[in-house]
């Protein structure tokens, strides 16, 4: 297999304003990179969310150079959200906004009539 590209990439840990520069090739994958900046910064991998051009590196198995990362390019690093619990928090809000939407008062009116009319729409 060819030796990808060596390249310099600046990494910005957003939590702390830490600019880590790490040497890596094209051929390095997202997840090599994860476990390198973890050795960096003492951030585990699984909580490192990366973005590169305002798109997340979220798969692992992608290489740098699919991503279009070139040397000297900047990746953002911010804290991951746990992935699976997003989803039904989420859910959860809008069912509260939805139970909230089509409360009534004790005498059976709507507590906000105009909401109540739009969430039967």
């Amino acid at each position: 297999t060819m030796e990808g590209a060596a390249l310099q990439v600046t990494v910005a840990v957003i939590q702390t304003d830490q600019l880590v520069t790490v040497h890596v090739s094209s051929d390095t994958t997202v997840g090599t990179l994860k476990a390198i900046i973890e050795a960096e910064t003492q951030v585990p991998a699984h909580s490192q969310a990366l973005v590169f051009c305002q798109q997340l590196l979220g798969d692992n198995s992608q290489t740098l150079q699919a991503a279009g990362v070139k040397d000297g390019d900047l990746i953002q690093m911010g804290p991951s959200q746990p992935q699976a619990r997003a989803p039904q928090q989420q859910q959860q809000q809008q069912q509260r906004q939805q139970d909230r939407r089509r409360a009534v008062n004790p005498d059976g009116s709507a507590v906000s009539p105009v909401e109540f009319i739009h969430s039967y729409k």
